[in-house]
């Protein structure tokens, strides 16, 4: 008979009983599996060791000479056997003059008559590209997030009166003088403080009030607790407060 060119990547699933090839594809590893097919050496086998079993005598060596004549015809069997697979699962595979592996139908292009190893799809490849920039994306906006957080909860502001040069714990009066340390200013119709501004420093503080919601805010720490009146009751949170502190930290 003669040879059959076919895939390397397949395992033997044969026994004394039967025969039974597994073939897979080079690319993705699927695989394809043939039926059974039992050996008639085989039925005879077990129909003779069952008898030699129960009766002994003829049975029993008969049994013996049909394992030994079994071995010869059992390879040549599975030789056959082994070729009709391959015949079989053949049509489920492509050889790719390429690269020379063996694919299955999944992973052929056959308009280009190559796997897609090497003549990759296009809309396939495309679509794993946006996949992969949105993720790096994100990853990039989760980094940019994080940092932004960390450099605020480490920074540590003073505020000074440009009056007197008292430090003011980021009050909006000198505790020293009494001046204002800053530019206020307030909406229109409610009169509600809008945002401020240190008259020597360099940013804008916003009130949280008018931020529109979801804020991402939360509590840090409590400020001019000092100065609150006895009928406050701050809740037991252990969050820092400004008791004995002269600067204001932002966390």
């Amino acid at each position: 008979m003669p040879t059959i060119q076919f895939t390397r990547n397949y395992r033997d699933l044969s026994t004394d009983k039967g025969f039974q090839f597994e073939f897979y594809c080079d690319r993705c590893s699927s695989g394809h599996r043939t039926p059974f097919k039992a050996t008639a050496s085989g039925v005879v086998s077990d129909l003779l060791g069952a008898a030699g079993s129960l009766f002994g005598g003829v049975f029993g060596r008969a049994q013996d000479l049909t394992d030994r004549a079994r071995s010869a015809n059992w390879e040549r069997a599975h030789d056959k056997a082994f070729q009709e697979a391959m015949e079989e699962l053949k049509p489920n595979f492509h050889h790719c003059q390429r690269c020379t592996s063996w694919v299955d139908n999944d992973c052929w292009i056959d308009a280009r008559g190559m796997c897609k190893n090497c003549a990759p799809d296009v809309a396939e490849e495309a679509a794993h590209a946006q996949v992969q920039a949105e993720i790096a994306k994100t990853n990039e906006a989760i980094y940019n997030a994080a940092t932004s957080r960390e450099a605020l909860v480490n920074r540590t502001v003073t505020v000074q009166c440009v009056h007197c040069g008292a430090q003011t714990g980021g009050a909006k009066f000198c505790p020293e003088c009494g001046k204002p340390t800053a530019r206020e200013r307030f909406c229109g119709e409610c009169g509600s403080s809008l945002f401020w501004h240190a008259r020597d420093g360099d940013s804008i503080s916003i009130a949280a009030g008018t931020l529109d919601r979801p804020t991402e805010l939360h509590t840090v720490g409590h400020w001019y607790t000092h100065q609150a009146g006895d009928y406050y009751e701050l809740a037991a949170d252990g969050l820092p407060r400004d008791d004995d502190r002269v600067t204001a930290v932002a966390r």
